[in-house]
């Protein structure tokens, strides 16, 4: 993106992978590189009684794990640069 000149980008994911991705991009792309999210809602999680799904909570679950594996992941990554 900084190569390009680009100053901003659209981030389009899923609604429960927007802070992981944000992370992510964030950890790799200069401060003057603007994010503007777009998140989706899945269908999956846009029905009535969404919560009571089984497989929702384990989509959501894996999400969350994953974003919070994320935090150490990308201090580590920083420390070998």
């Amino acid at each position: 993106a900084a190569a390009h000149g680009l100053h901003g980008l659209v981030v389009v994911t899923s609604n429960y992978h927007m802070p992981r991705a944000l992370l992510h991009l964030h950890s790799v792309l200069p401060p003057t590189v603007a994010l503007q999210p777009l998140a989706v809602t899945p269908d999956m999680l846009d029905q009535p009684g969404w919560y009571r799904r089984r497989d929702a909570w384990l989509l959501l679950f894996r999400a969350y794990n994953k974003y919070l594996l994320t935090w150490p992941e990308i201090a580590l990554w920083r420390c070998k640069a």
